[in-house]
């Protein structure tokens, strides 16, 4: 797990592996890689999402000995026909959870730094 951050790379905030599942329409996936801005994830399916549609997500974080869930909205900004992925942005999330989110990232990029 690491800290992306490609010069190349069009992402204004660095990403990271670390597990964080996602949950949409009664799909689970493990996020392919994350930041405190979007994800990057498998595609449902069945998924009928376009890009631009707003939807709603789960988040759950793995902490010890506690299911941490977070529940937002995120618009669908691309979709990668060959690697059956689709990246979200986060467009609204509830300061008390973006505030677990960012002490889980914080906590996973200290690690992977180290």
């Amino acid at each position: 797990m690491s800290a992306q951050s490609d010069p190349k790379d069009r992402r204004r905030s660095p990403r990271t592996r670390a597990p964080l599942f996602v949950m949409q329409d009664n799909y689970r996936a493990l996020a392919k890689d994350w930041s405190l801005v979007g994800l990057k994830t498998s595609r449902p399916p069945y998924a009928m999402t376009q890009v631009g549609d707003v939807v709603c997500l789960t988040l759950y974080l793995p902490r010890p000995n506690l299911q941490v869930s977070i529940k937002c909205t995120a618009r669908v900004v691309r979709i990668d026909q060959a690697t059956n992925s689709i990246a979200y942005q986060y467009v609204s999330v509830g300061p008390m959870e973006y505030e677990l989110l960012e002490g889980y990232f914080n906590e996973v990029v200290r690690t992977e730094v180290s």
